[in-house]
């Protein structure tokens, strides 16, 4: 059984109700074998609380995907889960939680916790001396500051219409584009869509999917 392996490299569990601590003590929880077996021949389930690990949280799988082939690949342990995925990191001791960090993912470390959901195989090793190191560079930012050419670029796409039953998906594309032609990443880009998408120009709103394809088309067929 993996948690069990698990507990052997390090790592505390504690048991969940749905998705919520069963004990308000759970940070302390440091169940031994004979516990922790019996929480798994209860079918309960387990939370993983993150200390000697760092993950990022993505509620989209597609954003996943794009965040992977900008910034990976990794040597991580990768977790599916409903909608999204959890990359589980080498945490180097000062990485906690945070919430919606550049609207991509959540922060899980220090003082928080993962659903244990099991491994997609081939990044199922949690010894964190085998895990990359979670990086600085996606924690959250304090007082961001905005560059001239994304604002250049955020002030020419809040202008581009994209309406349904009026070519809306050409609007899209040309909002891809312009970022494309402006030098950002294409990380960059699906932040800067991501934020046009909920402006007065979009109706109706495109999903997260069809947005990161316009954004993929754009720079890899016309780039």
């Amino acid at each position: 059984m993996k948690l069990l392996e698990m507990q052997k490299e390090g790592h505390r569990f504690h048991p969940l109700q749905g998705k919520k601590p069963m004990f308000p003590n759970w940070p302390e929880s440091n169940p031994d074998q004979q516990t922790l077996q019996a929480w798994i021949n209860q079918d309960l389930s387990i939370g993983w609380i993150q200390e000697l690990t760092a993950a990022l949280d993505f509620d989209n799988y597609e954003l996943a995907r794009e965040f992977w082939n900008q910034q990976g690949p990794f040597n991580c342990a990768i977790q599916k889960t409903r909608r999204g995925v959890h990359l589980v990191f080498r945490n180097p001791g000062h990485i906690g939680n945070a919430v919606g960090v550049n609207q991509l993912y959540d922060i899980r470390g220090n003082r928080g916790y993962l659903k244990y959901y099991g491994f997609i195989d081939g990044y199922d090793t949690t010894d964190p001396e085998k895990l990359d190191v979670f990086r600085d560079e996606w924690l959250p930012k304090t007082n961001p500051v905005v560059s001239d050419r994304i604002r250049n670029v955020r002030a020419y796409i809040a202008k581009i219409e994209s309406i349904e039953g009026n070519n809306g998906s050409a609007g899209l594309m040309r909002a891809a584009a312009k970022c494309r032609d402006s030098g950002l990443s294409q990380a960059e880009a699906l932040l800067e869509l991501l934020q046009w998408n909920e402006g007065p120009t979009v109706e109706p709103s495109w999903s997260n999917k069809e947005l990161a394809r316009a954004i993929t088309r754009a720079y890899e067929i016309y780039g």
